[in-house]
């Protein structure tokens, strides 16, 4: 005798809308007497005692569709949501469209925008909605079945993905510069203000990751529950997919309850360092064994199916070894730049500038004479520059204080890296005294670009508030230690030979 199984259904809803919970509440009770399917709202999981998310989890595992609510993006539903998207679950969303904010809320999302909804004001909405779509007839057509796996990379794409804060704070600044310095090459940015990436880039970059950080933004900035609603659901993603993930977030920021237990929250830079720092080494040997198993790979390969042509990023940071050593091809602008008589790049985002660039520093630096210096100053710091020159009332000030800045961090940029990468051999008496100077001054010359542009800026801001007319100069250049420049310059002209060239390519944020 043949059994039909009543297929099981898991119900996410925001706790803080009574008059939606029990609308939704009405309607699970009608429809599990119509027999169709058996739903379990979160407000049954048994979670005394237990943490939140392991109970919800084991919830949604147990079931074959997942139901939700996303009034209002509620940062629990999100996560659930997307763990239930990893785990291959049939959904169906619904949608009280009477609330305009939260409905434009939901068009700003743009994730979700090709996933449909049932707009509901009440349980009878709810019911008839749900037996007119009928996903119990179609369970198979889950979200990760349609959207998300036939775009998987085969073999992924053996990097970090970092959800970056939509604010950048000094502790997100801190990350995103470790991350680049411990896996170059290996993190791909998913950054909010450059573009909002589709729910099949999400899922196929989770899913294709071999680990994922995200900053939550700061609660009070502009945006941030926006951010928050998105970054939930790519964490809740990574979490169904079992990708290792680390979430950042500053101590006073609430986080929901379900992921409370899991987010690190930060007081200070260190302290987000520090959990960064802990989670590292084990991704990064995952990496390493997986590196070395793509290089076997590679020896092996005869040939790739047109179906697997990958045409790269919108962005060219996430995928440099490809670039370099592949596709580039090299244009009239990059040949001038390579001899020396290109110096600007200009165009709109998109045109190359950046992919330019990275082969540049590429082939300029196989030189090892070369002293290859690349500098990408933070958006906001060139617009701590725009203010800064707001203040200064004379134009002559104006024209010194930049000047100023640029020469310091020009001059202290090109020695550190010349004292970061040495001549190989033995060092004569010259080349001796030039490290033991950048040793003596290595508070000003061996910080990373970013950190002493800030200083500057800083250090420049005091000066022109100290200063009277007649000695503004003055401050400027003492602000920026103009007799150890002086003394720097000096030194690199004697440190450098003839036969070496100095380059410096600069990026500046759009």
């Amino acid at each position: 005798m043949m059994v039909n199984t009543i297929p099981k259904a898991f119900f996410a809803y925001p706790s803080n809308r009574p008059i939606l919970m029990e609308a939704i509440r009405d309607a699970v009770d009608e429809l599990n007497a119509g027999k169709q399917v058996s739903i379990k709202t979160w407000e049954k999981c048994n979670i005394g005692g237990k943490f939140v998310i392991n109970t919800i989890c084991d919830a949604i595992d147990e079931s074959a569709l997942f139901f939700a609510d996303l009034t209002g993006l509620n940062p629990n539903v999100m996560f659930e949501l997307g763990y239930a998207i990893a785990r291959d679950k049939r959904i169906w969303l619904i949608f009280d469209t009477l609330y305009k904010k939260e409905k434009n809320m939901f068009n700003e999302l743009k994730v979700l925008s090709t996933v449909g909804y049932v707009p509901y004001s009440n349980s009878h909405h709810i019911v008839s909605g749900f037996y007119q779509n009928n996903p119990v007839a179609d369970i198979e057509k889950t979200i990760f079945r349609t959207a998300i796996e036939p775009n998987l990379k085969p073999g992924g794409y053996s990097s970090i993905l970092y959800l970056k804060s939509l604010h950048e704070n000094q502790a997100a600044m801190r990350v995103s510069q470790l991350l680049e310095k411990r896996l170059p090459g290996r993190i791909t940015f998913d950054d909010p203000s450059e573009s909002i990436q589709s729910l099949t880039w999400y899922g196929s970059h989770v899913f294709g990751c071999n680990g994922l950080v995200c900053h939550f933004a700061d609660p009070k900035t502009k945006g941030a529950n926006l951010q928050t609603a998105r970054h939930a659901l790519i964490c809740g993603m990574a979490h169904g997919a079992g990708i290792p993930l680390l979430m950042l977030a500053e101590n006073d920021f609430l986080a929901p309850i379900d992921y409370r237990d899991r987010l690190q929250h930060y007081r200070t830079v260190p302290d987000a360092i520090g959990y960064l720092e802990e989670w590292l080494p084990p991704v990064e040997q995952t990496l390493k064994v997986k590196q070395a198993a793509m290089e076997v790979g590679r020896a092996v390969k005869l040939a790739t199916d047109l179906k697997n042509l990958h045409f790269g990023q919108h962005l060219a940071e996430n995928e440099e070894e490809e670039l370099v050593d592949q596709y580039f091809i090299p244009t009239a602008a990059y040949n001038a730049a390579l001899k020396g008589r290109q110096t600007v790049f200009i165009g709109r985002k998109g045109s190359g500038k950046t992919a330019n660039l990275i082969k540049l520093e590429d082939e300029l630096g196989r030189r090892k004479q070369n002293v290859v210096c690349v500098i990408k100053p933070q958006r906001y710091q060139m617009l701590g520059i725009v203010d800064l020159l707001r203040q200064c009332q004379r134009r002559s000030d104006k024209a010194h204080a930049i000047e100023s800045l640029w020469k310091f961090l020009l001059l202290t940029e090109i020695a550190n890296t010349a004292y970061n990468n040495p001549p190989s051999g033995w060092r004569n008496s010259v080349e001796e005294r030039f490290f033991k100077f950048v040793e003596k001054n290595k508070e000003l010359i061996c910080k990373d670009f970013s950190t002493r542009l800030e200083n500057c800026i800083q250090n420049l801001e005091g000066a022109i508030e100290k200063s009277k007319d007649e000695n503004s100069s003055l401050r400027i250049s003492e602000a920026l230690h103009r007799g150890i420049l002086k003394q720097l310059r000096a030194e690199l002209a004697e440190f450098l030979s003839k036969d070496q060239q100095v380059v410096i390519l600069v990026v500046c944020p759009s």
